[in-house]
């Protein structure tokens, strides 16, 4: 079964105004119709292969929530509670400081560390 479908570049005009300058601002996507003409079995399966890879998307998420989770406690369990910045000797302020300003603050962390 075939279906018209909307062009989502011109929405539907066949032409874009601000391309005026260029063949009459016809739109190259639809070649001027405003509409495609779609096989709807095909688009279904389109439709259904999306959604599988992102509820595969998802799944990978919960996944690596849940190993970064038991990563993070392992680490409290074996080191006590720690953040990213304090392993680096970094404050969250000298971070902003370092993007604002683009002075790098790496080399001033070991004379930090060892004072």
């Amino acid at each position: 079964m075939k279906a018209q479908k909307e062009c989502g570049r011109c929405c539907g005009k066949g032409f874009i105004p601000a391309f005026g300058h260029v063949a009459g601002g016809t739109c190259f996507n639809c070649m001027g119709r405003g509409f495609f003409v779609v096989n709807v079995a095909a688009e279904q399966r389109k439709q259904k292969a999306a959604d599988a890879r992102r509820a595969q998307a998802e799944a990978r998420a919960e996944l690596n929530k849940a190993a970064y989770a038991a990563v993070v406690s392992e680490m409290n369990a074996a080191f006590g509670p720690f953040k990213i910045d304090t392993l680096l000797g970094l404050d969250m302020l000298d971070c902003a400081v370092a993007r604002a300003t683009g002075i790098n603050l790496a080399k001033h962390r070991d004379k930090r560390l060892a004072a």
